[in-house]
């Protein structure tokens, strides 16, 4: 994507396992170092 990473992440729960959730999440390399921003958490 150029200058950042997009990342889909599905969210989990202890009791429950894979839920209906979903993580989207852009990472940035900045330095050595890694930035990330939520972009939205939202149901499938």
């Amino acid at each position: 994507m150029g200058d950042h990473w997009d990342a889909i992440i599905d969210l989990w729960t202890n009791e429950s396992g894979a839920s209906d959730l979903v993580l989207t999440v852009r990472v940035y390399e900045a330095r050595s170092e890694h930035r990330i921003e939520v972009e939205s958490v939202h149901v499938l």
